[in-house]
């Protein structure tokens, strides 16, 4: 550890000090740390997860065919649409996903398996949605209000 990190942890460990007791050299020396730091490199600001440690060179860089989308299933779309962001491939993964039946809810923030037309009725319905989180298919009750069907995107 650096010193400044040793002299933190020193003063996280001191109960007995207040803010105020902090000597202004310390304050100085913080502020100066905190400013040096390369906040919006990546490689050096934030930890590599441990799912970029562990996953080959050589996966990261696969070519995907785009003639053969259409013939993916719904589980690797969804991966390729959220492990490429801002990419072309997440376009076409989107494209997709839309001809399966899927529309993406800007309210949600995940896709939807929508059945039927897109009507404010207020009525309650089950859907089934895409979860990114858990990485499964749920079954949610919506309301079909207009504050819904409005978020409902099929077009890029």
């Amino acid at each position: 550890m650096s010193d400044l990190q040793n002299k933190l942890k020193k003063i996280q460990q001191d109960k007995s000090k207040d803010d105020k007791q902090l000597e202004a050299e310390d304050i100085d020396e913080i502020i100066e740390f905190t400013l040096s730091q390369k906040h919006n490199d990546r490689e050096t600001y934030y930890k590599p997860n441990y799912l970029e440690q562990i996953i080959p060179d050589c996966y990261k860089s696969v070519k995907f065919d785009d003639k053969k989308f259409d013939l993916y299933n719904e589980e690797i779309l969804f991966y390729i649409f959220y492990t490429f962001p801002s990419d072309e491939i997440q376009k076409l993964a989107f494209l997709a996903l839309i001809k399966k039946g899927f529309l993406y809810s800007k309210f949600y923030r995940c896709f939807v398996l929508f059945k039927g037309e897109k009507q404010v009725d207020n009525s309650k319905n089950i859907l089934n949605m895409f979860d990114p989180f858990n990485w499964s298919m749920i079954k949610r009750e919506v309301v079909y209000d207009e504050k819904f069907i409005l978020s409902l995107e099929s077009k890029l």
